[in-house]
């Protein structure tokens, strides 16, 4: 197997990354709390199939974003939707 198709396929394999629970639970949030509040939050990169899942790197990135972001929204927020809830 020559080494440029040896690359491509060890590439393509670690580019298979799906949205992280914490991203999930960010985004069902989010989206929540715009419910509420009648505006609208650009989540595309966090939701599956966004840009975060592309590579381990920016997935690993968007976690520690979705969980920092989860977690300063229970700390700023006393009244969160249940979507919110730990």
């Amino acid at each position: 197997m020559k080494p440029s198709v040896c690359f491509f396929l060890f590439f393509a394999a670690c580019a298979d990354v799906t949205q992280t629970d914490s991203c999930a639970a960010y985004v069902d949030c989010v989206q929540a709390m715009d419910d509420q509040l009648g505006t609208g939050t650009d989540l595309d990169r966090f939701e599956a199939g966004g840009v975060c899942w592309g590579n381990p790197e920016g997935a690993a990135l968007c976690d520690r974003a979705c969980g920092n972001g989860l977690e300063w929204m229970r700390d700023a927020y006393s009244d969160l939707p249940e979507e919110c809830a730990e």
